[in-house]
Formats: structure tokens, sequence, C-alpha cells
């Protein structure tokens, strides 16, 4: 999937130098973009293939934006198994700082208030990160799971 992911950013790059010319130091054409509103805004004959150009920028911006929410959930979940380990704080705080167990910095004491303010949101973004853990999971094992059931010769599939 990195590897996907990195030759997409090739591509692209390959795109932006190829074919894009460089935007305006005002930010009219985005305005214009979300706006609908072309003429009028200080671009003169480039009003007629900003359109396309602005088009082809979001495209790849929102690609590379989806590509970095992939990777970064991925690291995410890879990066949650060592917090399963009992005392993994302890043991990443004397691998990282060279620091005795007893030399270590203690937590601070917080009223109860304030613990049960903690734990309740560590509950609502564990229920959060498991949610979407799952979803991930199931994103990849059910078409895997069910590629035998599947029908891929679909008619309107084939009429797209």
């Amino acid at each position: 999937m990195i590897t996907v992911i990195f030759i997409e950013r090739v591509i692209y790059k390959i795109l932006i130098s190829v074919f894009l010319s460089r935007e305006f130091k005002h930010d009219e054409t985005n305005r214009a973009w979300w706006t609908g509103k072309w003429y009028g805004r200080g671009l003169g004959a480039h009003a007629m293939s900003q359109p396309a150009r602005e088009f082809i920028v979001k495209v790849i911006e929102l690609s590379l934006w989806s590509s970095d929410i992939l990777l970064g959930h991925f690291l995410l979940f890879m990066l949650a198994i060592p917090l399963l380990v009992p005392y993994i704080d302890r043991i990443h705080a004397t691998g990282l700082f060279w620091l005795r167990p007893s030399r270590q910095i203690r937590a601070p004491f917080n009223s109860l208030k304030q613990k049960r303010q903690r734990r309740q949101i560590a509950i609502k973004y564990g229920i959060i990160f498991v949610f979407i853990l799952a979803l991930f999971v199931a994103l990849i094992a059910i078409p895997a799971i069910f590629s035998k059931v599947i029908d891929e010769n679909c008619t309107i599939c084939q009429n797209i």
C-alpha cells in the first residue's frame, strides 16, 4: 500500500510539473472555484483556462489528502499495538531518556473531577478508535472473504 501511495504521488508530481501553470499570487482562482464566479476576479484572459487548471489541482489535492488519511490511520493502528504491553510507558521512558524507573518523572496528582473527566475522555476516544479500527479491518477483510461470492460481471458495471 505504501508503494502504491508513493507511485501515485510521483504521478501527481509529474502531472503538476508538466501540465499545471503557476498559480496566481492572489487566491482568486481558489475563491472563484468555490463560489462559481469566474468573471470579475481579475483573471483576465486566464478566466477560460483556470477552471480546468483548478479542477486538476482539486483532484490532486483531494487524492493526496485521502492517501495521507489512509497512511496516517494505518500508522496509528500499527503504533497502537505496543500500547497493549503492560508498563510500556516506563520501558519507553527508560529507552528514550535513559532514566531508571526510580528517576522518572511522576504523574501529576489530579483531583477526582479531573480523573473522572480524563477517564471519560479516554473511554470515549477508545470507543471511537475501536470503531474505526473495526471499519478499516472490515474494508480489507470483507472483499477478501466474499471474493468468491461477489459477481464481478454485473450488467450495471459493464453499461457505465
